[in-house]
């Protein structure tokens, strides 16, 4: 059963999306639909995540031509003349790429940012602009208009965001499908069909000259309560902190059960996840037990913290991690490994870490650590380093050319500072 649009027009209002489909002699397909004034990171990677399609979003003319947006082609051959111009990523507020959840959040709302111009973007980018026709589903009934007409309706500005729903096997969701999403999501579904006759017997139509309230990707994290962690290496706290822009999730073990020696700041260990070394106790690395060491130093002095840090491979991931390893049987080291795939040999930033620390009350640290790069990255967010302590292990003959490497050339160093 499809729902009302005067209920599709509250519910953006309140910031969820809604399906929208149209005629089964059309597409016959439905999408995800929201105002890009209320999208956020979490709803970007509900939606890439679930409904699977091209996340585009929907301008008029005018905007289009305000940011100088040509057409993707200058010759369109789509079956349903979708008018897509060339794509886009917002330049400011901490975009990166442009790829991740949080950046294609940003780059959406920007587009209903008064302060931004055609000069705020790179081309081409992520985040795919569609042309809607004048006149909306009245001139043209796909749901490029659709997109369009709601979010007016519903007050959000003249731009919407919109992704096919595909099903899980790889097909088209189709009416049935989208049915049973509707229910399984609990959003609203409506018809292109039913909004068309909703225009027509409400002819006063809105022009874009409301005032938008926009999501705030900004905000950062939510975190849980701290709880108890009994460990081999002794009695700890631990809580886990979430990146709302990214989803990764942090782990912070510490303990405070003595008091900081006189003069002296805590002592933080920034340490990267590494499934073999941590988990498996593997020899190719010095991960595990430089993390047995710090935690064991913590709990002798009472009191230091752990952040783990959610980067596999230095940032890679596992699944890379292990090419790297392949090629390093084949004689290569681990920086020229990881360059022989593509990737530089360190991706790892530490911006989170920073907020983590801060969110804590921690401004100044003693770091333990080897890796003069993490106090390089620390300092430039606004943490004092006071001092930094080597995690000293002996090399073994599976991991000696690995240390080797990470001294002569990535920045380490086994000296106290």
């Amino acid at each position: 059963m499809l729902h009302s649009i005067e209920e599709a027009i509250l519910d953006l209002q309140q910031g969820k999306f809604v399906i929208v489909v149209d005629d089964e002699d059309r597409e016959n397909e439905g999408d995800l639909i929201c105002a890009a004034s209320n999208i956020t990171p979490a709803m970007v990677n509900f939606a890439i995540t679930n409904a699977k399609g091209l996340m585009c979003v929907s301008i008029d003319q005018a905007k289009a031509d305000f940011l100088r947006l040509p057409a993707m082609t200058a010759v369109n051959t789509d079956i349903k003349g979708t008018a897509f111009t060339i794509s886009i990523d917002y330049k400011h507020r901490g975009c990166t790429t442009g790829i991740s959840a949080y950046d294609r959040a940003v780059t959406l709302n920007s587009l209903l940012d008064p302060e931004t111009t055609a000069d705020s973007y790179t081309r081409p980018g992520h985040v795919f602009p569609l042309v809607a026709k004048d006149g909306g589903v009245l001139t043209r009934d796909g749901h490029t208009e659709a997109s369009l007409d709601l979010a007016k309706l519903a007050g959000l500005g003249a731009a919407a965001v919109l992704i096919e729903i595909i099903k899980p096997n790889g097909e088209m969701a189709r009416l049935r499908d989208l049915l049973a999403m509707s229910k399984q999501w609990n959003m609203k579904i409506i018809s292109i069909a039913d909004l068309i006759e909703y225009r027509k017997s409400n002819p006063k139509f809105p022009v874009q000259n409301f005032e938008v309230t926009y999501a705030n990707p900004t905000t950062s994290f939510e975190k849980t309560e701290s709880v108890q962690l009994p460990t081999k290496n002794g009695e700890f706290e631990m809580i886990v902190y979430k990146d709302l822009h990214t989803a990764d999730e942090y782990t912070v073990i510490y303990k405070n059960s003595a008091p900081l020696e006189a003069g002296k700041d805590l002592k933080v260990r920034l340490h990267s996840s590494c499934v073999t070394g941590d988990i498996f106790g593997s020899h190719k690395c010095d991960c595990g037990e430089q993390l047995d060491i710090a935690l064991q130093h913590i709990e002798k002095e009472g009191n230091g913290m752990i952040i783990y840090l959610p980067q596999e491979g230095r940032g890679i991931g596992l699944f890379n991690k292990m090419k790297a390893y392949k090629l390093q049987q084949e004689g290569f080291d681990t920086l020229e490994a990881n360059n022989k795939l593509g990737f530089e040999g360190d991706l790892r930033e530490y911006d989170f870490a920073a907020t983590i620390l801060k969110d804590m009350g921690i401004t100044r640290i003693q770091l333990m650590t080897n890796n003069l790069d993490k106090v390089e990255q620390l300092t430039k967010l606004g943490i004092i380093v006071s001092a930094r302590t080597p995690i000293l292990v002996p090399a073994n003959s599976h991991n000696e050319s690995y240390m080797a490497t990470k001294e002569a050339k990535m920045n380490h160093t086994f000296k106290t500072l």
